[in-house]
C-alpha cells in the first residue's frame, strides 16, 4: 500500500466532512463551515492521507493543524476505520512534526477526550506528555487532556555566542 500526504484543497470538503462524521462522536465533529474556514485560513493547514491503487487515489485520513509562532496544534487527526492499525495515523502525526521542525516550532500540542484512553495512550507512545486537564472542553461533561511533544533539532557543531570585530587591533 502506497500512502501519500498532500495539502487539502477546497474541493476536498466532502472528504473532510465524511471523515469527521465517521471518525468522531457528534460533539467533536467539525461542521462544514468550520472545515471551510480551516481550508481558507492563513494560520491553518489541512492535509489528506491518500492510498494509491493503480492510477486511482482514495482519501483515507485527514490532519487539521493550527499554526502558531512557536507551536503547532493538532486540531484534528483521523483515519477511516478500514485503514487503522496500518501506521497511517503515525505518518500523519510525523508529518505534523516535520512541518513543525521546518517552521522552527518548539512543540506540537493536541487535545484528546479524557474518555478516549486508547488515543491518549497512542500519543504517549509517540512521546507526548499530558500537561493539563480541561473540564467540559468539548461539551458539558466531556473533558479533555492537553498534551505536548517537544520538537528537538540536531545540535550544531560550532556555536558562536559572541563575535567581536575590530578594525584596528592594538598589540
Amino acid at each position: 500500500m502506497t500512502i501519500t500526504i498532500r495539502e487539502s484543497t477546497p474541493d476536498d470538503i466532502a472528504i473532510l466532512e465524511k471523515t469527521e462524521k465517521i471518525c468522531f462522536p457528534a460533539f467533536q465533529q467539525s461542521t462544514r463551515r468550520t472545515l471551510r474556514l480551516s481550508l481558507n485560513s492563513s494560520f491553518q493547514e489541512v492535509w489528506i492521507a491518500e492510498q494509491r491503487k493503480g492510477k486511482q487515489k482514495e482519501a483515507i485520513g485527514i490532519l487539521v493543524l493550527h499554526l502558531h509562532a512557536r507551536s503547532i496544534r493538532v486540531f484534528s487527526i483521523a483515519v477511516l476505520p478500514d485503514f487503522r492499525d496500518k501506521g497511517i495515523d503515525r505518518k500523519l502525526l510525523q508529518h505534523a512534526c516535520n512541518l513543525g521542525l521546518a517552521k522552527g516550532c518548539e512543540k506540537i500540542t493536541p487535545e484528546a477526550s479524557e474518555k478516549n484512553t486508547k488515543l491518549t495512550e497512542w500519543y504517549k507512545a509517540f512521546g507526548f506528555v499530558k500537561t493539563d486537564s480541561l473540564s467540559n472542553y468539548y461539551a458539558e461533561g466531556e473533558h479533555a487532556v492537553k498534551m505536548v511533544f517537544t520538537l528537538s533539532r540536531p545540535k550544531s557543531r560550532a556555536l558562536i555566542s559572541n563575535l567581536i570585530v575590530v578594525d584596528k587591533p592594538s598589540g
